[in-house]
């Protein structure tokens, strides 16, 4: 949807009758195409702004409290440019398990985050071509090569002895349920210590997209 915004302090800006009149039907152009048009008055210092003598006729607003709310309307508008310029990036969208059998999707925000230097980049001295790590794996006896899912094995060492461990198995370990949050239950605040958490905080809201009727 397109959107005007009209800022000034003339509160008569048309000398003739023709330019009112070319004024007014790119008005109603703009109405008709369905553009939003905010207007917003400055009022001087020396004298009141007077709706009635042009704009009130023009637009349309209501003329008597408008120039009152000014104000409060660019107030609102600076929030909402700071809103567009600072936007919020989601963290990651979750499902938040309340119950068995009851779901609702939650967006996870993060508002406070510790700057950090990024990791360094290697690159070949010659042409300034960023350099790509191999990692091989050599036995120690023979000297050859080993493959990482053949010739490496995972162990786990229990009672003294070790347990060979395949590579599914170690990432079935990992990935024990889908990504999600799920309530076990409540205690009370005294229960919380500052130890208990030395990360950031993290901000939990609703996400009406994925399911709805998240937010009642």
């Amino acid at each position: 949807q397109p959107r005007v915004f009209l800022f000034t302090s003339d509160d008569s800006p048309c000398a003739t009758e023709s330019e009112a009149a070319s004024a007014h039907t790119r008005v109603q152009d703009l109405i008709e195409l369905g553009a939003d048009i905010e207007f917003f008055p400055l009022s001087p210092p020396e004298k009141p702004f007077a709706m009635e003598r042009f704009w009130g006729n023009l637009l349309p607003v209501d003329p008597e409290d408008y120039v009152s709310r000014a104000s409060a309307r660019l107030e609102e508008l600076d929030r909402r440019l700071r809103m567009r310029v600072h936007r919020k990036r989601t963290l990651q969208r979750l499902n938040f398990q309340i119950c068995e059998g009851v779901e609702v999707a939650v967006s996870v925000f993060v508002t406070i985050l510790q700057a950090k230097l990024p990791l360094p980049v290697y690159l070949l001295n010659e042409n300034n071509k960023p350099l790509k790590s191999e990692t091989k794996h050599i036995c120690e006896q023979t000297g050859a090569l080993l493959h990482p899912v053949d010739d490496v094995a995972t162990y786990v060492e229990l009672a003294g002895q070790r347990i060979s461990v395949s590579r599914a198995e170690v990432l079935e370990t990992k990935h024990f349920c889908e990504p999600g949050l799920r309530l076990l239950g409540f205690k009370p605040d005294k229960f919380l210590q500052p130890h208990h958490r030395i990360f950031h905080s993290y901000f939990v809201y609703p996400n009406e997209r994925s399911i709805t009727g998240s937010a009642t």
